[in-house]
């Protein structure tokens, strides 16, 4: 059963928490504005493809995930790695910096496949298999603000 929260996503806030992100790689000195959006838009049409061929795999339900719904949870999902990334200016650069680069991708992950699969009836069973490309996307951002 979905929640009425789900029923309601919206895109908006999830720009806004992408272009805080590039906001915050602009206070470390990196200009990532471009590239965190591209990614974003790539990553998120990659997960969506994987999740409706895992959702329909099994043929009984149909995937019941859109792009809109996946960008909007992908976008929302970097709420972590803002707190990284925040983190990151005041923590140098080291295994500690590594560490949490790390923890904030695997937090974002693993939240961002809890709600795919609350999204979709077809991934309740393969919600630990949606991690593995969430954690790639997430990942991917992570290296951003660590190198």
């Amino acid at each position: 059963m979905r929640s009425p929260a789900l029923e309601a996503l919206d895109f908006g806030g999830a720009l806004m928490f992408l272009l805080a992100l590039g906001g915050l790689h602009l206070l470390m000195g990196k200009v990532h504005f471009g590239v965190i959006l591209g990614w974003s838009v790539a990553q998120s049409v990659i997960v969506y493809f994987v999740a409706n061929q895992v959702a329909s795999n099994d043929g009984s339900l149909p995937g019941g995930l859109d792009l809109y719904n996946c960008c909007c949870v992908t976008g929302y999902g970097m709420v972590p790695l803002i707190l990284v990334s925040a983190a990151l200016l005041l923590v140098p650069r080291g295994p500690a910096s590594v560490a949490l680069s790390v923890a904030g991708a695997v937090w974002s992950a693993v939240t961002a496949s809890k709600v795919l699969a609350r999204i979709s009836p077809g991934l309740q069973d393969s919600r630990s298999l949606m991690v593995y490309p969430c954690l790639l996307m997430y990942g991917s951002f992570a290296l951003l603000g660590v190198y």
